[in-house]
């Protein structure tokens, strides 16, 4: 198998790491190896020999060959079996073991029904997770769904009516009536909708296998961007995420290929894992987890139960028989043993132990011993519900629980938000095949309304485990998703784990995956201004300039500007910066300016951090010269008409004229000329008709004046000159 070197390697430098943890001895533990040993003989071979005598009724995940969905229903009536959910090919049934032979032919896979836990450990992670400033930038989530696959969701009713969860969420019962029952998912809720408020939820209760595939389907129909799961699966596959149907790990891959970001807590196993091979220094049958110890010891707290969980590498059926027992070292009593003989079924390859303590807390044990021949595959024993920390020898590594294991979900540890530090308890990898898990980490325990209020990192108080880590990465997924809407799941998933705060060794690990979760920090953009900062100014026109990082976020620039500080006047750049460019020389170009003029002008920038105004700049507007006009002698016939020519000039390219005829001092006539194309001296003229004749005696005299206006306004004066009739 790939990576099997590493993951030895690995795992049990980890687990001799792992063996000397100090810890609270009691007397009980003192009992004789010796005395174990004995009775484990004296019951091995009784014990074969009464599970074959027994057929207890048992709960098992039976998965139909493709086309014998109706023959396969058909014979699980006959055999008197019940079934408790199915979805699609997965039946999960509880039937007697005597069935199996019946069943057989027509189902591709029997398996012992799997066992979900909460990742949990009975507001802060917005902040630390900075998806506070995303949501001051205006996202919070909308347009994602979310669906939040958990056990229960208790006093949802109270947490909605309090705000803490949008009142519009969806509920789906999948598990049976015990929607209101526990109370998990509704705190897995309350963070979700701390981190993406305006996210659709879709809060989905599943119990089994099968209706945890009916709820990935119904996320599926129901358009669902993300999953988030803070349950760990037992004894489902091997923990290498290829599961076959009717596995956690193959409907998280279904959820791949329907672009959803599945989101799982990595679990909080790390101080209740032992990993390693079967070794017998003795050769009594019974494992050796170091060279005189049988036993690996727990503390079973009053009231609770515990499971011991096994699984080997041997999927997808066993080749090896071991046996599963828990142990009282103080009465030398075999409390439980497991009741699977993989020697006669070949059945899948795993082990379950459960014991309630009715009585007092004390120190228990659990030892593993093999029918046969023990083989050279890796064994993984997980311990549920002992004391937190109690496993006297624990492996640390290979930690993950299903489907977090899985390459199609992203795995999510946890560290105290507060501080920033890994929970001991987190689970860590490799996973199983080689692999590196988490994928990240998140800040656990926040306060909660469901779980009560932070009081510090390792205290009580808050909402603790990776549960509590899970929907804040989950929440931040929806704020990605909305802010890039294009982008698919896959790389919402790398946005996220490129996003993140390297902790431990530097890189990826196993303990802290890439990092924990920080979303960026969403900055305004930033504006200066090149010197100058305004070029091309003539009379009528000029060319601002700044420039303008964008950050990390597109952002749009535009320029005010005016002949005071109050500006006035807008002028846009078309044309946004694209986020994390460099700084961009941006300019607009304006016209219709007046001459000689002062004019304030700003630039402003925007993006999703905010709009940022620059400095006030200046510039002035060249003087305007005012044109040129001379009138030239003109002569003519009495009678006809006479050209009066004059020349017009100006800086601005175009003037205009108006022409005025005098008979002595009075006015005779006028000729107002339009705007024409000029340079220096450019000539011009008019046509008058002079009168037909003159009188005799005092003979008027005549001439024109020419005055020229440019298009700012300005006027040349008059210029006149003579007029001589004939």
């Amino acid at each position: 198998m790939p990576g099997r070197g590493v993951f030895v390697i690995v795992c049990f430098a980890l687990a001799c790491a792992g063996a000397g943890v100090a810890r609270a001895h009691v007397d009980e533990r003192t009992a004789s190896l010796t005395t174990v040993s004995q009775r484990v003989a004296a019951t091995l071979a009784q014990s074969h020999r009464a599970a074959a005598r027994r057929n207890p009724v048992v709960r098992f995940v039976v998965v139909a060959r493709r086309g014998h969905v109706a023959e396969l229903r058909s014979k699980l009536r006959d055999v008197g079996a019940r079934v408790e959910t199915r979805a699609g090919r997965v039946f999960n049934v509880a039937v007697r073991s005597h069935a199996f032979a019946a069943i057989h032919e027509v189902a591709q896979s029997i398996r012992p029904a799997t066992r979900p836990e909460t990742e949990a450990i009975p507001g802060q992670g917005v902040t630390s997770t900075n998806a506070s400033n995303w949501q001051a930038a205006g996202l919070n989530g909308a347009g994602s769904r979310v669906a939040i696959i958990d056990l229960g969701f208790g006093g949802l009713a109270q947490a909605q009516a309090a705000g803490e969860i949008n009142a519009g969420a969806v509920t789906v019962d999948d598990c049976h009536g015990a929607f209101n029952v526990e109370q998990h998912g509704t705190a897995v809720a309350e963070i979700v909708s701390e981190e993406a408020p305006a996210a659709l939820l879709y809060l989905i209760c599943v119990d089994d296998v099968a209706s945890l595939q009916q709820a990935e389907q119904y996320a599926v129909a129901n358009g669902a961007n993300v999953i988030s799961h803070s349950v760990g699966w037992f004894l489902t596959w091997s923990g290498d995420g290829r599961g076959p149907a009717g596995t956690p790990d193959a409907i998280a891959a279904d959820a791949a290929t329907h672009n959803i970001l599945w989101v799982n807590a990595a679990g909080n196993h790390a101080q209740e894992v032992w990993t390693g091979k079967f070794q017998d220094l003795n050769g009594d049958a019974i494992l050796d987890f170091v060279p005189g110890d049988e036993l690996n010891d727990f503390y079973a707290v009053q009231g609770k139960q515990v499971c011991v969980e096994l699984r080997w590498e041997e999927w997808p059926n066993a080749v090896h028989d071991f046996d599963l027992y828990i142990y009282d070292p103080a009465t030398a009593t075999t409390l439980v043993k497991s009741e699977t003989d993989q020697s006669t079924t070949h059945g899948a390859p795993t082990e379950e132990a459960c014991y309630t303590n009715t009585g007092a807390s004390r120190w228990l044990g659990f030892y593993i011993s093999v029918y046969g021949v023990p083989g050279t595959a890796y064994l993984q024993a997980f311990v549920l519900g002992a004391a937190q920390g109690s496993l006297d020898h624990q492996s640390y590594c290979c930690s993950i629980v299903d489907p977090a294991a899985s390459p199609n979900t992203l795995a999510v540890g946890a560290v105290c938000w507060q501080n920033q530090i890994g929970e001991p308890f987190s689970s860590r990898g490799p996973t199983l095949d080689g692999r590196i898990k988490p994928d990240l980490v998140g800040p656990d325990r926040v306060s909660s309304l469901t779980y009560g209020a932070f009081d510090s990192c390792g205290g009580g108080g808050g909402f603790a485990g990776t549960s509590a880590a899970t929907p804040y990465i989950a929440g931040a997924t929806a704020l990605v998703h909305q802010r890039y809407p294009s982008l698919t799941m896959a790389q919402v998933r790398a946005y996220l784990i490129a996003h993140s705060n390297d902790l431990g060794t530097p890189g990826p690990d196993n303990t802290f995956g890439a990092g924990n979760l920080m979303l960026p920090f969403i900055q305004p953009p930033a504006v200066g201004y090149p010197s100058p900062s305004s070029t091309d100014v003539t009379r009528h026109e000029a060319t601002l300039d700044a420039v303008v990082t964008p950050r990390d976020s597109d952002a749009t620039v535009s320029f005010e500007y005016g002949t005071t500080t109050a500006y006035g006047s807008v002028a846009t750049v078309q044309a946004p910066i694209t986020a994390d460019g460099p700084a961009t020389p941006v300019s607009v170009h304006l016209t219709g300016l007046a001459p000689n003029t002062t004019y304030h002008f700003r630039a402003d920038a925007t993006n999703l951090g905010g709009k940022i105004t620059g400095d006030d700049q200046t510039f002035t507007t060249v003087p305007d010269n005012p044109p040129t006009a001379a009138a030239r002698r003109a002569s003519g016939r009495l009678g006809k008409l006479v050209a009066l020519a004059y020349t017009l000039g100006d800086d601005t390219g175009e003037a205009r004229a108006e022409v005025t005829v005098y008979r002595g001092t009075t006015k005779i006539a006028t000729f107002a000329q339009d705007f024409i194309a000029v340079t220096d001296a450019t000539p011009a003229s008019v046509s008058w008709r002079a009168p037909k004749k003159l009188p005799k005696k005092h003979r008027p005299t005549f001439r024109f004046c020419v005055n020229a206006t440019d298009r700012a306004g300005s006027s040349s004066g008059q210029s006149c000159a003579a007029i001589t009739l004939r």
